[in-house]
C-alpha cells in the first residue's frame, strides 16, 4: 500500500513539474515585439546596478520607448506590400550570392530602394537610440563604464588565417 501511495505521489509531482515547464516555455516564446528599448536595456543587466540606477534607467527607457515605437510604425507604414516583398526577394537573392554586411545592404537597396519617408524615420530612430544609449551610459559609474564593450570592437579587421594543407 505504501508503494502505491509513493508511486502515486511521484506521478503527481511529475505531472505538476511537466505542466509548469510547459507554462514556462509558452512564456519564453512570447517576446515583446513592440519594445524597442528592451535590447538596449539588456546590455546593462550584467552590471550590478543600484536601485537608484535601475530606477533612472527605467525612467529613461520609458521616456524613449513611446517615441521609438511611433518612429518604427512610421517607417513600417512607408513600405507598401509590393516594396516589402521586393526587398525580401532582393535580400534572399543577395544572400544566395553570398553577400553579407554592408555589401548585402547595398545590393538590396539598389534592387529595391527604401522609401524616403522610411529612410527619414529610420535616421531619426538611429539618432534617438544613440541619445538613449548616451543617457543610459551617463547613469553608470566610471567603473561600470570601463566594463562596457567598445562599440564596433570584436572581430572587425581580424581575418582568420587559412591553414595550408600539405600536399
Amino acid at each position: 500500500m505504501i508503494r502505491i501511495a509513493t508511486v502515486f505521489a511521484l506521478a503527481v509531482c511529475l505531472m505538476g513539474s511537466i505542466s509548469s515547464a510547459q507554462d514556462e516555455t509558452k512564456k519564453k516564446g512570447k517576446k515583446k515585439a513592440g519594445d524597442p528599448t528592451a535590447q538596449m536595456m539588456a546590455r546593462f543587466k550584467k552590471f550590478e546596478l543600484s536601485e537608484e540606477q535601475q530606477a533612472k534607467m527605467k525612467e529613461i527607457a520609458g521616456k524613449f520607448a513611446g517615441k521609438l515605437v511611433a518612429l518604427r510604425k512610421e517607417a513600417n507604414a512607408a513600405f507598401t506590400k509590393e516594396a516589402r516583398k521586393a526587398r525580401q526577394e532582393a535580400m534572399k537573392k543577395a544572400r544566395g550570392e553570398g553577400l553579407k554586411g554592408k555589401k548585402l545592404q547595398e545590393a538590396v537597396n539598389k534592387a529595391a530602394p527604401v522609401p524616403e519617408a522610411a529612410a527619414a524615420a529610420q535616421k531619426k530612430m538611429a539618432e534617438m537610440q544613440k541619445e538613449m544609449r548616451e543617457a543610459l551610459t551617463a547613469v553608470l559609474t566610471d567603473e561600470q563604464k570601463a566594463k562596457l564593450p567598445k562599440r564596433g570592437a570584436g572581430n572587425k579587421g581580424k581575418k582568420k588565417k587559412k591553414k595550408k594543407e600539405d600536399k
